[in-house]
Parts: C-alpha cells; sequence; structure tokens
C-alpha cells in the first residue's frame, strides 16, 4: 500500500532536518515525529530560505526530472502554478513593489499559511513539488522587484544569517553571462538551482570566513559602464623584472623536519625606482585594474604604489602585489617578530584598504639546483614561514563579485567551495609559480569555470619561470598566456581573442 504523500505539514515541521518529496521520506529530529508543531518565520527572507533548503539537492533534481519526462504534462503545469502563486501573492501583500523595500516588515505568518493552503490542494506528490519550487521562485522574483525599487544600500542587507544558513544576493548581469559557455556536464541540482534563481540565494556550507569589502561610488560607476560590454575593461598585469629567486634577501631557519623561510626584501638595485616608472607607464594608457604579482612588493612599496595610483586617477583599482610582512605593519595586535604573513592592501577607492591574508603557505618539496646560500634548500622540504587568517575577502562589483587570492590558495578545496558560495565571477591571483597555466593550476581553475562561470586573472612572478599573463575563460576553456615583461596592458576581449 503507498505511503500517504508528504504534505505542508512535514515540510514546515518545526523538527524537520530533510524531506525527499517524490519518494514520500522526511527525517525530524526525534523519532515517530508527528510534525504537529509547525516552523514560524520572523521574516519574509526566512521562510524564503527554509523553502531554499527544503529544495536544495535531491528536490530540486527531481523537479527537473519530471519536466523533462513529460513536457506537455508538467511543463503547462508548471507555468499554470506559478502564475497562480504570483497572482495569490500580489493580492495578499496587496500595492505594488513600489511601495516596499526590502526592509519592510511583511507579515510572514500570512504569506505562510497562503502556501500551506496551496499545497493543501496538490493532487499528488509531483504537483506537490511543482508548487514547493515555484513559491520559492515567485518569492526570489518578489525580493528581486524589492531591491530594483529600494533606494537605500541594497548590499547591506546581505549577506543575510537565517537559521538555515546565509542568504545571499544574486548578481546579475556579469562577466560570466558572456563568457561562460554552458556544455554537457554532470547535472548538480545545488548549482543549477542557484543559476535559476535571479535575486538570493542560500548556502549552507560556508566553507572559510567572508569579508565583503565595496568599491567607492566613483569605481563602481566607472565599471557599471562596463555592464553592456565588460570585454572593453581595459587590464593592466606589472609582473616585474625578476629572474631568479636569489634576487630575494631569504632569512632561513634549518629545522630537524625541514626548512621554515620567509622573504626579507628584494635585492636587485633601484628595484622600487623602476617599478615605479612601470607604473607610470601603465597609467598612461588608464587601466580600469592594475594587477601586480605574489612576492613583488615589500610593504612600503605597496604603499608607494597606491598612492600613485591615487594621485594619478582614484577610479583605478590596484592589487598592488604581496609580500613577507611582520603582523604589526599589517594593523594587527600582533607583537613583533612574533607574527608574519604573506600580506597584500589592495585599493578599491576607498580610504580602508582591503587587507588581504594568504591562507596557505607554499611548500618546495624536495628542492633541488639551488646554489650559493639557497643549497640548504637542497634535499628537503621547505615551507613557507607565515602564519594564516583563513578569511577570504570578496568585493561586489557591477560585473560579477571579485575574489582575490594569493597563489597556491586557488589549489584549496575549502577555498573554491567558498568562491562557488560566494558566486564569484572575477577572480584575481597573485602567484609566484612556474606555470600558472598548466598543472593543478589548469585543473582548478576549469572546476571554477564548470561550477561558477569565473574567469580567473593570474599576474605571475617571473622570478620562478617564464610565463607572466595567464587568463583563464570559462568560454571553450579557453587560456590566455603570456610572457611580457614589466608590463602588459590589454582589454578582456584583446586577451579573449588570443586564447588557446
Amino acid at each position: 500500500m503507498e505511503q500517504k504523500m508528504i504534505t505542508g505539514k512535514e515540510i514546515f515541521c518545526s523538527e524537520i532536518q530533510s524531506v525527499n518529496i517524490r519518494d514520500l521520506v522526511k527525517k525530524c529530529r526525534s523519532d515517530n515525529c508527528a510534525c504537529d508543531i509547525s516552523l514560524r518565520f520572523g521574516e519574509l527572507t526566512d521562510l524564503f530560505a527554509h523553502l531554499y533548503f527544503i529544495l536544495d539537492g535531491a528536490n530540486y533534481a527531481d523537479y527537473v526530472s519530471i519536466k523533462r519526462s513529460e513536457p506537455d504534462k508538467y511543463g503547462t503545469l508548471d507555468r499554470e502554478i506559478k502564475k497562480r502563486c504570483r497572482a495569490e501573492l500580489e493580492r495578499s501583500i496587496v500595492g505594488s513593489c513600489q511601495s516596499f523595500s526590502i526592509y519592510t516588515d511583511f507579515n510572514t505568518q500570512d504569506i505562510l499559511d497562503l502556501i500551506k493552503q496551496f499545497l493543501a490542494s496538490c493532487r499528488d506528490k509531483y504537483e506537490l513539488l511543482l508548487t514547493v519550487t515555484n513559491w520559492l521562485f515567485v518569492l526570489d522574483e518578489f525580493f528581486g522587484q524589492l531591491l530594483e525599487s529600494s533606494s537605500k544600500k541594497r548590499e547591506s542587507v546581505f549577506p543575510k544569517p537565517t537559521f538555515r544558513g546565509t542568504l545571499l544576493r544574486k548578481n546579475l548581469n556579469t562577466l560570466s553571462d558572456i563568457l561562460f559557455e554552458d556544455e554537457a556536464m554532470v547535472f548538480d541540482p545545488e548549482i543549477e538551482l542557484k543559476d535559476e534563481v535571479t535575486s538570493i540565494y542560500l548556502i549552507r556550507d560556508h566553507g572559510y570566513a567572508v569579508e565583503y569589502h565595496s568599491l567607492s561610488r566613483a569605481v563602481s560607476e566607472k565599471i557599471e559602464r562596463y555592464k553592456a560590454n565588460p570585454l572593453e575593461m581595459r587590464i593592466a598585469f606589472i609582473p616585474g623584472i625578476m629572474s631568479s629567486l636569489d634576487q630575494f634577501e631569504w632569512d632561513i631557519y634549518e629545522t630537524e623536519q625541514g626548512n621554515l623561510f620567509r622573504l626579507k626584501d628584494i635585492l636587485i638595485e633601484g628595484y622600487r625606482e623602476r617599478i615605479n616608472s612601470f607604473l607610470t607607464e601603465v597609467m598612461d594608457k588608464s587601466p580600469d585594474l592594475i594587477i601586480f604579482p605574489e612576492l613583488s612588493a615589500p610593504i612600503d612599496l605597496q604603499r608607494s604604489i597606491v598612492q600613485q595610483v591615487i594621485d594619478v586617477d582614484p577610479t583605478m583599482v590596484v592589487i598592488p602585489g604581496s609580500f613577507h610582512v611582520e603582523g604589526q605593519y599589517c594593523g594587527t595586535d600582533d607583537q613583533e617578530g612574533q607574527f608574519y604573513y604573506n600580506y597584500s592592501e589592495i585599493y578599491t577607492g576607498n580610504a580602508n584598504r582591503c587587507k588581504l591574508f594568504k591562507t596557505h603557505p607554499f611548500i618546495l618539496k624536495n628542492g633541488t639546483g639551488f646554489e650559493g646560500k639557497l643549497s640548504v634548500l637542497n634535499g628537503c622540504d621547505s615551507i613557507e614561514r607565515i602564519d594564516i587568517k583563513r578569511k577570504l575577502r570578496i568585493i561586489p562589483t557591477p560585473i560579477g563579485n571579485m575574489a582575490i587570492i594569493i597563489c597556491v590558495d586557488l589549489l584549496i578545496g575549502e577555498v573554491e567551495k567558498t568562491l562557488v558560495n560566494h558566486d564569484v565571477k572575477l577572480l584575481i591571483v597573485m602567484a609566484l609559480t612556474g606555470n600558472p597555466a598548466g598543472g593543478q593550476f589548469e585543473l582548478q581553475m576549469k572546476q571554477l569555470g564548470k561550477k561558477s562561470g569565473t574567469t580567473v586573472f593570474i599576474c605571475n612572478n617571473p622570478a620562478f619561470g617564464s610565463v607572466t599573463t595567464t587568463v583563464y575563460f570559462p568560454i571553450r576553456h579557453g587560456i590566455y598566456q603570456g610572457k611580457e615583461r614589466p608590463a602588459l596592458v590589454e582589454t578582456i576581449g584583446e586577451m579573449l581573442a588570443k586564447t588557446e
């Protein structure tokens, strides 16, 4: 005898942990739960988050599957249900969305009761699944209208914590809309559902902690002009002039397990002056974004680079490279000499810098070929001596969320998960590696391209290899490689045209 179908009673049970609508399976916190006590939601965003939580995974996969299996029957029913949900929501709220903002205190209980009425009228489990899904989509549309009509700071609402996870703002009309070419791949319902909604989405597995940093209004307005054609955005890479690792001043600590190392300075004569002159030449070409590589700029040079940009055009975003820096110079509470970070101070048009810390040390495995003072690196592992702060920096822009990371952080699974969760479309990587366009770097860039349509820009320090510029485009998995030094300025479109 077939078990009775899942109903709104189970879906909104106060103890519900998971439910599979198609397979008639539910799991509550306590065994033999009768689902007699209903959830109550303080805000409409909490109700949305719960519906998203219910659908995320198997239920959304089943929703897509039944629509594909009988498109005439269920496709038509799906459209009819969405139309009714939309009409009843408008009737329930009464009035135009122009009268409200995302901050409005809606009577969420009335909307919950309305959804329960819809679910109670469903004739079978398939109609119930279509109804739950369409209520999510209709609420998503409604939030989109609220956000669009609100004159207040939209981003201040999100990320928004809820009891089901964190709600994030969906960024539309991004660079990936042009550069991402959908292809046949394994169906991932979590990614598909995030792609389907248009306003907000839920993340449950946070990965690393994230700090959002804003562009200044002037910078944001400048980038806004590229929404129609982001391929015209001009990027500058200044990989510099290093050619060997012995051009660094090293500080090496020998231990029984291997070496610990940090870099104290760059030994090239007149290095700072030459970098500043390269920057001057680059700024004459009016780039929108300037990128230096990993371990290319001690903190005094980073600050000099930023000030030079501000003096010429404060609407240029500059990522001034990174270097090993004592904690006291990073604005932390660390005592002098106790903590070191691979650190960068990024300028986004605001007075406050975006402070970026590398989250994982580089490990030089079984070093070979080193001579002179660096011969101690031969025959053993050597680990970058840095302390870590596992927090990623994300910068919302008009053409998609942008994140900035340092070198091997690109290869870390938790970093990938966080970038995908937060819908990062532009990833900037400051690197010092032998082959930024191949090996693990290439594999990881392709993963991000498949999962999130992410375009990756790598500025590579040539002290380890010849490739200085790498851009991964998710469309056709194209990779642009350049060996230009000391600098390169091109539009995104120009680099795309040269992909391999």
